[in-house]
This record gives C-alpha cells, sequence and structure tokens, in this order.
C-alpha cells in the first residue's frame, strides 16, 4: 500500500507575477524542458521513483508494472 503521483514540470511555465512603479525589465527562461515524474510511496516496501518520456495510460500501467516488480525487492 502506498501513494502514488504524477508531475511535469517545465521550464517555461508562465508564473511570474510582479508589482513596480517603473517598467520592469523582464526576463525569461525560453529553453524548453519538460520533465514527467512518477513516484511511488510506499508505506511498507520500496519506494519508485521514474522519469517518463510522456504520461499517458500506458506509462502509467508500465509504472505500475515497475512498482510491482520492486514490491520485495
Amino acid at each position: 500500500m502506498g501513494f502514488l503521483d504524477e508531475s511535469s514540470p517545465q521550464t517555461t511555465a508562465n508564473t511570474q507575477r510582479l508589482w513596480s512603479f517603473n517598467k520592469p525589465k523582464i526576463s525569461k527562461n525560453t529553453t524548453r524542458i519538460k520533465v514527467n515524474a512518477f513516484g511511488f510511496y510506499s508505506i511498507n516496501g520500496n519506494s519508485v521513483i521514474d522519469f517518463k518520456e510522456h504520461s499517458k495510460k500506458e506509462d502509467v500501467c508500465e509504472f505500475l508494472k515497475d512498482i510491482k516488480g520492486k514490491r520485495y525487492d
């Protein structure tokens, strides 16, 4: 038993917010890097983390198989 989560952090997310009296100079990272991270925190057993190219149902199923395979390692 455990907890499973997936996230996709990106370097090009538009999250910059500011307040200013003058027109500020804003610099943004234009390099596009996206990572799909899967993590499983096990209550009893081994926790697992993996990075996939996509976050499709096939990738989730493959990650679940990885968790099952590492259950007793």
